[in-house]
């Protein structure tokens, strides 16, 4: 959790801000913010607060907490920016549903500005499948995937789009259930695609590397796909860039023999290459794992089944 602060770019644990949060401990860092693990003054509730801080373009002043340019001329980059980190605040408080991260507040301060979400007291769905991987167990179906599905579908019914879905932007509770969290290149379907964009290999499809492309839900659809893929076999998609001229993916049964054909099918069918040609709707994805679900848990039980009638073998 506690990270070294690097050449004095964090603020001090400790520290207050808004009157309201305190911080408690660093959680991570990235060219454009610096997240935070802190707790409610009032009420305990612990918190994550994400601080806006290009560290390319900004650094802090003599108090060690103000956050200013590094020159003048960076200011209008600064800027702009800034602008797509308050519009993930401003996403974000649009989205209420169980399996998105919650809003908690934001705010301006030091010189730049802050969004505080809810704290998922567990750990990221990469760390998981890291530790697990691979997991087909029905239960990962019903409590892991099914939720995941209906948090994006939500997230669409409401006209935005992620476009940075990835297990390290997917936080698994202590009781399995999962979060979407990280809306920083989110955006509205109405709105134009060129703010900023951070792709994955292996969990970003091919128009998200052009902000000249067309981009919609079927973008979110291959990082899902491509999710499921990882969690069923323990291996991270070829990237896209390999795909273009040879696709040579093997299907996620191939990875792993006790993935379902169909399940299968569909995985590789949200993740083709041209968004014309993948699955057009997560409730076909959704069905598809309703079935998976019923398929491995009538397999679990055959398998236990066969254990218990096994006789034990005689002893010479």
């Amino acid at each position: 959790m506690n990270q070294k602060n690097e050449h004095g770019c964090y603020l001090q644990l400790g520290s207050l801000l808004n009157e309201t949060y305190k911080l408690t401990g660093y959680i991570a860092s990235s060219e454009l913010s610096i997240v935070y693990l802190g707790y409610h003054v009032e009420s305990s509730e612990s918190v994550v607060i994400k601080e806006y801080y290009p560290k390319s373009l900004v650094m802090r002043d003599l108090d060690n907490t103000t956050v200013i340019a590094r020159k003048p001329s960076a200011q209008p980059h600064i800027d702009m920016l800034r602008e797509a980190f308050r519009r993930e605040a401003a996403i974000l408080k649009r989205l209420r549903h169980k399996n998105i991260v919650e809003f908690m507040n934001d705010f301006e301060q030091n010189g730049t500005s802050y969004l505080v979400t809810a704290y998922c007291k567990g750990q990221t769905l990469e760390s998981c499948i890291h530790q697990n991987h691979p997991m087909t167990r029905a239960d990962w179906v019903r409590k892991t995937l099914i939720p995941l599905l209906e948090g994006i579908q939500y997230m669409h019914d409401q006209g935005i789009i992620h476009r940075d879905l990835k297990p390290g932007n997917v936080m698994i509770g202590e009781d399995g259930s999962p979060q979407v969290i990280d809306f920083g290149s989110a955006i509205h379907l109405d709105t134009a695609s060129s703010y900023p964009i951070m792709t994955s290999e292996g969990f970003s499809p091919l128009e998200l590397y052009s902000d000249k492309s067309t981009q919609g839900t079927y973008s979110d659809m291959f990082s899902l796909a491509a999710i499921i893929y990882y969690v069923l076999t323990g291996q991270v998609p070829m990237d896209i860039s390999q795909r273009l001229i040879q696709d040579n993916l093997p299907s996620a049964r191939k990875l792993n023999n006790r993935v379902g054909a169909l399940l299968s099918f569909i995985i590789m069918w949200g993740m083709a290459v041209k968004f014309a040609k993948r699955c057009p709707s997560l409730r076909v994805m959704k069905a598809a794992l309703h079935m998976e679900y019923y398929r491995l848990k009538g397999l679990d039980l055959s398998i236990g089944k066969l254990k218990k009638t096994e006789k034990p073998t005689p002893r010479l």
